[in-house]
């Protein structure tokens, strides 16, 4: 997911229409102007859905688990950092030019090895001015402090070494002394002392020798410095300039912290906010599944609001939406259903129609506003009002339904019984390995007067085979009611040839003895010429509940 984006989307577990819906109707958005319109979806397809879609070849609206905001929806992206064997100048640099205190430090990889903090850069520069060593290569001290460098083909530039900075002050007598204090290699700072560079070219402790103030060696200099393999660089900056800069030359990877926090992009805001709380961490590195670098959360980050809204399609209550609706702005739901509205902190187009399907709205839609479908669009507006109405036979089928299909068939162009029964067909074939996957796959939780009640729709050919798994529908569906502590939990089985249904039913005994159907067996009841869950079972049930 990303920032600026309008998801349109249907409900959890979604059919024919709620998918179909998504797609026809972000493409009634974009040709009405809208930019960043993305049709999404909350479930995995059904066999009738995707069938559809193959035949027409369509693409499925994307997938999204949740619309939680994430990492991903508020990180920053470009994130400025630096390598742990860049000097300590370059990091100081980063941090005043692009007014930050937090830098990644990264390997050559883009890995994350640690982060270097303004505060932790402060610390160890007062103790570096305590002390006359530094730690460095030659190649990062000219790249801190520039000037002409003499002798750098004969040494290995990038070579770290421990070093003791020397100023070429007072006599030569006093020099020699301080130089042969300790074995450390020495860097040798001067200005126009060549009675004492002369002297102590030949040192073995000299590692090398900074001229300052424009001060060029001469070539019997120059020839004893090749000599005995020491590096010469002559600068215009003057001695006191060059000692503080030498300080710079360090290299990163001996300031920066290894003890830092990573999240995922998928990690929500939610558990960063209260990680940065708890351990009061100033930033987050965001990492992907290589470990590399991804982005960097920091207090800022946490301030900035993701413009991500949402249509919704097919659905209005909140049980049945995405996870994480409320973290978002909803600005538009399309729907047939019964009202149950999500909550919205301002006025938003509500459109909710009477009607057979969501398709059947999206194409008046489309013929109100003077658009024409392209053919993919009506083919699939056409699947979902003739899926949602059994091919026109479900008695909540109207006129507008009717109407909209003769409408749509003026650009889909298809045979739309034969194309009707074929999915039906398809999304008739069940797989009986997997009882869970059949009750959840068009699953809808309702609240009915404060109880939760749940009830899956599956279409067929013929009940034996439901008839002859009953008991282990019954175990699945008692396993889902203690899980989702449902009050009344239920699978109405449809048989599309014989349009009619049964119904599984478990809950509490008081419930199941008023279920208005006719009990042909145990949890097992018979609705003769029902094939809607939405019109002809959901507000019989609903009213038990006003009774009850």
């Amino acid at each position: 997911m990303g920032k600026n984006i309008t998801y349109v989307i249907g409900h959890k577990n979604p059919d024919t229409d709620s998918i179909v819906s998504a797609l026809a109707y972000a493409e009634f958005k974009k040709k009405r102007g809208y930019k960043n319109i993305v049709a999404a979806r909350a479930g995995v397809l059904n066999q009738q859905t995707e069938f559809i879609l193959n035949k027409l070849k369509v693409e499925p609206p994307i997938y999204i688990s949740d619309l939680k905001i994430k990492v991903a929806d508020i990180m920053k992206k470009r994130v400025i950092t630096i390598k742990e064997n860049e000097p300590l100048n370059t990091a100081l640099l980063k941090f005043r030019n692009n007014e930050i205190r937090f830098l990644p430090v990264i390997n050559d990889n883009k890995k994350v090895v640690g982060i270097l903090t303004l505060s932790l850069v402060t610390d160890n520069l007062l103790k570096l001015f305590e002390s006359s060593r530094i730690y460095s290569s030659i190649s990062l001290i000219h790249k801190v402090i520039g000037g002409e460098i003499f002798n750098i083909e004969r040494i290995n530039k990038d070579e770290f070494f421990k070093a003791e900075v020397l100023l070429t002050t007072g006599t030569f007598s006093s020099f020699k002394n301080v130089l042969n204090q300790s074995e450390l290699p020495k860097i040798v700072v001067t200005d126009d002392r060549e009675d004492i560079i002369n002297k102590i070219i030949s040192n073995n402790n000299v590692k090398l020798i900074m001229f300052s103030d424009k001060s060029k060696p001469d070539i019997k200099i120059l020839k004893k410095a090749e000599k005995h393999n020491v590096v010469l660089i002559y600068t215009n900056y003057n001695t006191t300039k060059i000692t503080f800069l030498l300080k710079q030359t360090i290299p990163v990877s001996i300031f920066y912290s290894k003890e830092f926090k990573t999240v995922t992009p998928e990690k929500s805001l939610e558990e960063v906010k209260e990680l940065m709380s708890k351990e009061n961490l100033k930033g987050i590195i965001v990492v992907d599944e290589d470990e590399k670098l991804a982005g960097i959360v920091t207090r800022s980050s946490l301030l900035s609001k993701p413009e991500k809204k949402v249509i919704l399609v097919d659905h209005n209550e909140p049980s049945q939406a995405v996870d994480g609706i409320d973290d978002i702005e909803v600005i538009e739901i399309v729907d047939h259903h019964r009202i149950s509205p999500i909550h919205t902190d301002k006025p938003i187009t509500f459109i909710n129609y009477p009607v057979g399907s969501t398709s059947t709205i999206i194409a008046i839609r489309y013929k109100e506003n003077n658009i024409n479908p392209d053919k993919k669009t009506a083919q699939l507006l056409m699947a979902g009002i003739l899926s949602d109405t059994v091919i026109l036979k479900s008695p909540t089928t109207t006129k507008y339904d009717h109407q909209m299909v003769k409408w749509l068939n003026k650009f889909a162009k298809i045979n739309y019984k034969k194309f009707a029964t074929e999915f039906f067909k398809a999304g008739a074939r069940i797989d009986f390995k997997n009882i869970s996957s059949i009750i959840t796959g068009d699953f809808k939780t309702f609240d009915m007067k404060g109880n939760k009640v749940g009830i899956g729709q599956v279409e067929t050919v013929g009940f034996e085979n439901f008839l002859k798994y009953k008991n282990k529908f019954i175990r699945e569906l008692d396993k889902l009611r203690e899980k989702e502590k449902f009050v009344l939990i239920a699978l109405l089985i449809t048989d599309i040839s014989q349009q009619s249904s049964l119904l599984i039913a478990r809950g509490e005994e008081r419930i199941l003895k008023k279920l208005p159907y006719k009990k042909i067996d145990k949890n097992l009841y018979e609705l003769k010429g029902v094939l809607s869950r939405k019109k002809q079972v959901v507000p019989l049930i609903s009213r038990l509940f006003e009774e009850i």
